[in-house]
């Protein structure tokens, strides 16, 4: 709530019913979490890194894969027209994941980022886009199934 105050000629600032605190944050994302674990699935998380040469030609890839816990779903038809016409809509998905995974079970934090593989009953899908940004409660990308191309 703002307000201004005659006695000292300035603007007061004070907490508003919309402010969000670390704290709710940190509530949201605990039970998004927990939304994840209880009605998710498992998939394979793989991670590719890429050693370069001088001349930044790729001498080496190596992986690392891991468990993890998502939740999957068809995108929408607004979301499908955003890809333009004729795309394979059973290609494309939405992926919804926590915010961090601790894959090696030491304590460090790991992301799903653009570029890596998702493995679900078999069937590759590589991680295209990322929807949100910032202090989210989860993270949601666009995944496509590799090999299956609309054009």
């Amino acid at each position: 709530m703002t307000f201004y105050s005659a006695v000292f000629d300035t603007a007061v600032f004070d907490s508003s019913y919309f402010d969000i605190t670390d704290d709710e944050v940190l509530t949201w994302r605990t039970n998004g979490d927990a939304l994840i674990d209880k009605t998710g699935e498992n998939v394979t998380l793989t991670k590719e890194s890429k050693t370069l040469d001088s001349e930044g030609k790729v001498t080496s890839v190596s992986t690392t894969s891991d468990t993890i816990k998502v939740k999957i779903q068809p995108i929408t038809e607004d979301e499908r027209q955003l890809y333009g016409r004729g795309e394979v809509v059973t290609g494309i998905f939405k992926l919804f994941t926590k915010n961090h995974y601790d894959l090696t079970n030491n304590g460090d934090d790991s992301k799903v980022e653009v570029g890596d593989i998702i493995t679900r009953n078999s069937i590759d899908f590589r991680v295209e886009q990322a929807n949100n940004q910032g202090n989210e409660v989860h993270k949601e990308f666009i995944i496509r199934r590799i090999g299956v191309w609309a054009y």
